[in-house]
């Protein structure tokens, strides 16, 4: 008899954690996820509609390799900015780099400067490219899931961070 209410319960529990999890995950789509939403993998039209709540035009293609890319329009602080993705699937990818360059005419950021940014700086990260650009990236992981919350923090973070980086930059030159 005790067997067979705990299966009984088991089986009247399955269609509601099954409603409960469906509420919780939901997969990126075109559209902004929902508040709550947990993102399981990254798409670039999620992406793209995420930037767009922060007030930025983009528009989506591809890299050399085939993955998508989102290319950001007018971005306060760089000359370019883009949105790089890893471990792509017909589901969407696992990862994605936010990218950003600062370019001035007839100067570059110096190591020092690119140092200090890195030991100073916990999410952003900083470099010199190999055209002498400064290169302003920062992960985005979607890898076990993130919180929609998280992933629209992160974006904030980033482009508030860039246009620190850009005040910084021109400071130096």
């Amino acid at each position: 008899m005790g067997r067979f209410v705990i299966a009984l319960g088991l089986l009247l529990a399955l269609p509601v954690t099954s409603a409960l999890a469906q509420g919780a995950v939901e997969k990126s789509s075109p559209r902004a996820p929902t508040a709550g939403a947990m993102l399981e993998r990254l798409t670039a039209e999620g992406i793209q509609a995420l930037l767009r709540t922060q007030g930025l035009a983009s528009r989506i293609g591809r890299d050399p390799t085939g993955d998508p890319m989102v290319t950001v329009d007018q971005v306060p602080g760089a000359a370019e900015m883009r949105v790089i993705f890893f471990q792509c699937a017909q589901t969407g990818c696992e990862s994605a780099t936010l990218w950003a360059y600062v370019r001035k005419r007839g100067s570059s950021l110096s190591v020092q400067t690119a140092n200090e940014w890195n030991r100073d700086q916990r999410w952003t990260r900083a470099y010199i490219d190999k055209d002498g650009d400064a290169v302003l990236e920062m992960d985005l992981n979607a890898d076990g899931g993130i919180g929609r919350r998280s992933m629209e923090q992160l974006v904030r973070t980033y482009l508030s961070q860039l246009r620190a980086f850009s005040r910084k930059f021109d400071q130096e030159t």
